[in-house]
């Protein structure tokens, strides 16, 4: 299993699994599935609407041909731009467009990545691609080296659940520090508990600046004053990890 660390805008290391060519082979099939089935489907109803209206012969033929070939080409530029990196394949594997900045990728690095296509798969029968996805370190095909992106899965590989978080101390008659923490949600606290992790880890400047800048907003989102705030910021964190977990259960 391969994996990537991206760090955020926000100083936030982010670990995804890289999707592997099995995964990425799997969806493109879907897409051309969805390309075959739906776009015979269009161009069907296009061909009875056109024939009704009394356009049939060569011009039919034209019209039909160009529809079906920019269902085709532009199948995957459209779908990763407005379902935000994913077509209905990547979304069926669970897999998404993820950019190595941390950066939410645009329209510009959609393009990039649909440009190369052709080379990638079309004109080399998806052989340069493959070779690409398993010999490169982040699994890029070239597309993707050029667009500065990977394909990864759309679940973080942190797993944790809170019945895991539960095995952490249990106190009767516990005191919270911070009822307020039951207005976050598992996720947030799921989410959490992975930057003290990986403060705890890493203790290098990126992670210390995560934790600061977390404690500061849930601090502001639980509106709690600065003055009932321990000014150790991973302290403040692991006091409302805990306080979540034993209100909560």
């Amino acid at each position: 299993m391969r994996q990537i660390e991206i760090n955020t805008t926000q100083n936030v290391t982010i670990q995804y699994e890289l999707a592997n060519l099995r995964d990425r082979g799997l969806a493109l099939i879907l897409d051309w599935l969805i390309i075959f089935f739906g776009g015979g489907l269009v161009i069907l109803i296009l061909s009875f609407s056109l024939a009704f209206l009394g356009i049939m012969d060569e011009t039919l033929a034209y019209i039909i041909y160009t529809v079906w070939i920019a269902i085709f080409f532009f199948y995957t530029l459209v779908c990763e731009v407005f379902f935000n990196g994913q077509t209905i394949g990547k979304m069926a594997l669970g897999m998404k467009v993820v950019k190595l900045t941390g950066k939410q990728p645009n329209f510009s690095d959609y393009a990039l990545r649909w440009a190369f296509r052709p080379i990638d798969i079309y004109f080399s029968i998806c052989s340069i691609g493959a070779i690409m996805i398993s010999s490169t370190e982040y699994a890029q095909r070239l597309g993707d080296l050029l667009a500065n992106t990977t394909l990864a899965k759309k679940e973080t590989t942190f797993k944790l659940s809170l019945r895991e978080l539960l095995k952490i101390g249990k106190k009767e008659n516990y005191e919270p520090t911070y009822p307020v923490a039951v207005k976050l949600s598992e996720n947030d606290m799921l989410f959490v508990k992975e930057t003290i992790d990986k403060y705890r880890k890493y203790k290098d400047e990126v992670h210390r600046k995560a934790i600061i800048q977390l404690s500061n907003k849930l601090s502001e989102v639980l509106e709690i004053a600065k003055e009932n705030k321990p000014k150790d910021h991973l302290k403040f964190l692991e006091m409302l990890l805990k306080d979540y977990i034993i209100l909560t259960r």
